[in-house]
């Protein structure tokens, strides 16, 4: 079967040429769905780049999969989320999440059931030592707002989390840019499987200490079908990663040279304004630089409000 290579540039139609036949028939047919997509939402995607990386760049026989990578969006565009994950001191005050200190109580290891406690003071009044040496201080741990410590209302939202920027990052989620990314290769049951992994900060943000902020998911050929050809049972997934960082693309590949990481050129869209097109108003979180320039890493005491410095030459992934 002949395939329409016209979407492709000749470095990525190369790539192609090494990969086996119906691997390559995969790649097209998913890569062409893909970009037929970004082209009717071209607003989004102006300035953006897709591209190839991982060891089936190599040359390499014996790749796990197919690493595709869509740079450039911005973060409003990915991402779904409110002013409780920008942890506004007022919206959290107002629902009461955050509320001001109170006293509490904590047993001791070895009291009996009928002892009271030990009594400490509100976290905020507490010495860092004495914060720092009790897990329930250290989840009651709140922040200032108009000269007034709050504290996180464990009482209340525990159940949700166990601290306050816990309970704040979980109010984001995908956009329906990038669901709608999803679906187009979910609804097609006939032929794929596709895993999705909906919460990016548990593995790439907040969670971890790698570098990228992304959403990735699996696409692979559903083998569970009785008409599968043998020939397909070797075609090896696409591993799609939709970065959610505003990185801009010159910046993403100095961090790849840097790492000594190639990469090929699937697309790159030309910039047409001088912004993207975004899903939300809200600012950006204090861990996404609006430049593009720097990278979102984990801070294990304050992630959401985490402000990235300028990389190094050298990044630590």
């Amino acid at each position: 079967m002949r395939k329409d290579l016209t979407v492709f540039n000749d470095i990525a139609k190369n790539w192609l040429r090494i990969l086996s036949q119906q691997q390559a028939l995969f790649c097209i047919d998913n890569i062409s769905t893909f970009l037929n997509f970004a082209n009717k939402h071209e607003d989004f995607f102006q300035g953006c780049g897709l591209y190839v990386v991982g060891s089936s760049v190599n040359n390499e026989k014996l790749f796990n999969d197919i690493d595709i990578v869509l740079v450039g969006l911005d973060f409003r565009a990915v991402v779904k989320y409110d002013r409780i994950f920008l942890m506004d001191p007022e919206v959290l005050i107002e629902k009461n999440i955050i509320v001001e200190p109170r006293l509490f109580s904590v047993l001791r290891e070895g009291c009996d059931e009928g002892d009271d406690g030990t009594i400490l003071k509100p976290v905020t009044q507490c010495t860092s030592e004495e914060g720092g040496s009790n897990i329930e201080a250290w989840g009651r741990r709140g922040l200032k707002h108009a000269g007034i410590w709050y504290d996180y209302n464990v009482e209340q939202y525990t159940w949700s989390a166990l601290n306050l920027t816990g309970y704040c990052s979980y109010h984001a989620t995908s956009s329906s840019l990038v669901n709608d990314m999803y679906n187009l290769f979910s609804l097609q049951k006939d032929k794929l499987n596709a895993q999705w992994s909906e919460c990016p900060f548990e593995n790439y943000g907040f969670g971890s200490e790698l570098s990228f902020l992304v959403y990735h998911f699996s696409v692979d050929i559903n083998t569970d079908l009785p008409t599968i050809h043998k020939d397909l049972l070797d075609v090896k997934p696409i591993d799609f990663c939709i970065h959610a960082e505003n990185l801009q693309l010159e910046e993403w590949k100095r961090h790849q040279r840097s790492l000594g990481l190639p990469y090929v050129t699937l697309k790159e869209w030309p910039k047409k304004h001088n912004s993207r097109k975004i899903i939300t108003d809200l600012e950006h979180p204090a861990f996404i630089d609006p430049q593009g320039i720097c990278r979102a890493k984990a801070d294990i005491e304050m992630m959401p409000r985490y402000k990235p410095k300028k990389p190094s030459d050298i990044i630590d992934i």
